[in-house]
């Protein structure tokens, strides 16, 4: 779990019972702020770096509207943050703590959909069986790529690569992937990352690289996972121009 600044335990408040009244009142609001799907995409973008409203509504191929009211309650939940540039106003994610918010939610979802679907048929609950996928967890693949065995491969958007990036990572988001890939070495394994788990840019990246007759190995993680994890370390920000 990401490390906090934020106290652990609250000091003794004159009511308690308020207290803690307000204290779950805010534990509401963060949790009706995620209760939509379209709200957590906009975190899972913002992960990745800083944007505007016009770029998420972009991103997300929705009404500009409508993306600026699930800022509103974003912002209103204290799950964002705003800077203005002049007439632009730029969304970020508030801290470490909201994003390994959404990581153990995704991590939920994914253990209760099974045992959903169980209940659904009226069966027991089985335990998700491990399964071959041309996975690769993070450790090995930066070993490999340290040691020059392996290239790591970046399919973000370039803005996103520029914002952190792991460490030799090679840019070629996923437009490019067709045209950049005769310059990859023939005699050296390949393992792509994306936005998190829940992105699936690098499979689809995979999938290019089959029908060239090449392998692609996929990093189960992505960069939403290592920052909600508190694993910011991890990634390498791109110098810019002076």
């Amino acid at each position: 779990m990401p490390q906090t600044d934020s106290p652990l335990v609250y000091p003794l408040p004159e009511d308690p019972r308020e207290h803690k009244r307000a204290l779950y009142e805010q534990v509401a609001r963060v949790g009706k702020a995620c209760s939509q799907p379209v709200r957590l995409e906009i975190l899972e973008f913002l992960a990745q770096c800083p944007r505007t409203v016009e770029t998420l509504t972009d991103l997300l191929q929705i009404d500009y509207k409508n993306v600026s009211a699930h800022l509103k309650v974003l912002l209103q939940a204290g799950l964002v943050s705003v800077r203005r540039f002049g007439r632009f106003r730029q969304y970020a994610i508030s801290s470490t703590e909201v994003l390994h918010l959404v990581v153990v939610l995704q991590q939920t979802a994914r253990v209760t959909e099974v045992a959903a679907a169980s209940n659904a048929q009226g069966g027991e609950h089985e335990e998700p069986q491990a399964r071959e996928d041309g996975g690769v967890d993070l450790e090995s693949a930066l070993k490999l790529a340290d040691a020059g065995d392996l290239v790591l491969i970046d399919v973000r958007p370039r803005e996103e690569f520029d914002a952190g990036h792991l460490p030799n990572a090679k840019s070629m988001p996923l437009e490019c992937i067709e045209r950049m890939l005769p310059d990859l070495p023939a005699d050296k394994l390949c393992a792509a990352y994306c936005r998190g788990s829940y992105c699936f840019l690098a499979q689809r990246a995979a999938r290019v690289f089959a029908e060239h007759g090449r392998e692609l190995l996929v990093i189960r993680e992505g960069v939403m996972d290592w920052r909600g994890d508190g694993r910011d370390e991890l990634l390498e920000k791109e110098e810019q121009p002076a």
